[in-house]
């Protein structure tokens, strides 16, 4: 549970609240009535993003229960003036609603900040949820207005540019003349494959079913939605580098299925899983950590699951199979 409480103080981002600048998409040469000036705004929007990110650069998100009262205010500090940005906005008619719930979003993670600051971690624990459904309500307002106006404005799946919609769909067929790791041809269960940093993966084995391991976990568990299931991945991580380190496999490590939709295990958590990955464990040169990541998925999106590293988009993503590839 710690694991997931500590990736929340990188969710501004992650929610999709505000996302990195880019181009973005162009709008139509027909452009309806209703869509003028958004693109102009989704501009100014990503721009908050940016400044968001530059503010939180210094600041170590994958320790905050560690963060010096110096470090809190910055954060604090970081989120109001993203507050005050987006706030400062003049959005389109059909951007209002985006707007507000975007600011509520922000204001909600600054109480959750507080919570932590005050209380330690478990201040977060009321906040989860409340911001999970944040981000699915802002994903409610945003992803109708994307597709009508063919505007950019959330990163949705999770790419690290924002696009159009819920992201391009994937071809999931198989093809072993692919390049290794590619969507198409991705790392075989068992073997292991050197990530951008100083780490080899392997997807040891998995569960695709795993709900009732989770329910017997903690009594505090709750089954998942209705047409979701929990699933599963017993991951091995070796440190290959030349000092201690840690991997912080909930946060790093995420689900793609073939329709290009993205789970991880701190937006699609589980609860508290069997033998949960530990952000903090400290692993030394040529020692390895085994442990257990789980997505809340669609059932009908477990056919061609397969896993990447998030760390490595930059230089290209690499997909590890899921054992549900069908040729």
């Amino acid at each position: 549970m710690k694991a997931r409480i500590v990736v929340l103080a990188g969710l501004v981002l992650a929610l999709g609240l505000l996302a990195p600048v880019t181009a973005g998409s162009r709008v139509r040469a027909q452009e309806p009535v209703d869509c003028r000036g958004l693109q102009a705004y989704a501009d100014q929007y990503h721009a908050v993003g940016q400044t968001y990110q530059q503010a939180m650069s210094g600041i170590d998100t994958s320790n905050i229960e560690g963060w010096t009262a110096t470090e809190f205010a910055a954060a604090h500090a970081a989120v109001d003036t993203a507050i005050a940005g987006v706030n400062a906005l003049t959005p389109p008619a059909i951007a209002v609603e985006m707007q507000a719930q975007a600011v509520s979003s922000l204001e909600l993670f600054k109480e959750m900040l507080t919570a932590i600051e005050q209380e330690g971690m478990l201040g977060a624990l009321p906040y989860i949820d409340q911001i999970n459904s944040a981000g699915d309500a802002l994903d409610a307002i945003v992803l109708p207005i994307e597709e009508h106006c063919n505007v950019a404005i959330l990163d949705n799946d999770d790419d690290g540019t924002p696009e159009v919609g819920v992201g391009v769909a994937l071809d999931p067929a198989l093809d072993p003349s692919a390049p290794l790791g590619d969507y198409t041809n991705p790392i075989p269960v068992g073997t292991a494959q050197q990530t951008v940093d100083s780490w080899t993966i392997q997807v040891v084995s998995v569960t695709p079913d795993g709900t009732q391991a989770v329910l017997n976990e903690n009594s505090f568990n709750e089954a998942p939605d209705a047409g979701r299931q929990f699933f599963i991945a017993t991951i091995t991580a070796v440190n290959t580098g030349a000092a201690p380190a840690t991997f912080d496999g909930n946060f790093r490590l995420r689900a793609r299925g073939a329709d290009g939709t993205i789970y991880t295990a701190f937006g699609d958590a589980c609860g508290v899983t069997p033998n949960e990955w530990d952000q903090d464990m400290n692993v030394a040169p040529g020692a390895s950590q085994t442990a257990n990541l789980c997505w809340s998925v669609p059932s009908d999106q477990v056919q061609n699951l397969r896993m990447f590293d998030k760390q490595a988009e930059s230089s290209g993503l690499v997909y590890w199979s899921l054992g549900q590839d069908v040729v």
